[in-house]
């Protein structure tokens, strides 16, 4: 379970409010000079001295499950041609770095969730949008638990 600021969780608890829950992305690879820094916000918003540019996108959290591992799904309209290149080209996976701010009247944003680090594994795109699924770096879930065969050869006492 996540646990949220209780400031933060006052806020949005309220009937009516200033303050804004807006959604930050960072991309990045390492053929990029400078990563791309998205805001779902009609304005650029400054958080931790990193300018995120206004940019229309839908991020569909993930469920807080133990069932499966958690992946995210990341649809940006309106991408320009340096960003199609980018995943064209690009033979390592995209990441992709999360948060979720609060923005009160006075632009200060401040963190409700995140950081939350993923690779990029999925991407679908068209004229007009990007879709890309990511999930955590390390997909412990599928990991082998072991990396030795327990054998007659390897562990004689075992049998």
């Amino acid at each position: 379970m996540r646990t949220i600021a209780p400031a933060a969780l006052a806020e949005m608890l309220k009937p009516q409010t200033g303050h804004a829950v807006i959604p930050l992305v960072k991309l990045d690879h390492s053929t990029l000079s400078s990563p791309f820094y998205f805001a779902a916000n009609y304005q650029d918003i400054t958080f931790n001295s990193i300018v995120y540019k206004a940019f229309p996108f839908d991020l569909v959290l993930p469920d807080d499950t133990d069932e499966a591992p958690p992946q995210v799904k990341l649809v940006l309209d309106n991408v320009g041609q340096d960003l199609v290149d980018l995943i064209r080209t690009a033979a390592s996976p995209l990441t992709a770095q999360v948060y979720v701010v609060s923005v009160d009247p006075s632009n200060v944003a401040t963190a409700i969730v995140g950081p939350l680090d993923f690779s990029v594994v999925g991407v679908s795109y068209t004229i007009a949008t990007v879709e890309m699924t990511l999930a955590f770096k390390e997909d412990i879930l599928n990991a082998p638990a072991t990396k030795d065969m327990f054998d007659p050869t390897v562990a004689p006492g075992l049998f």
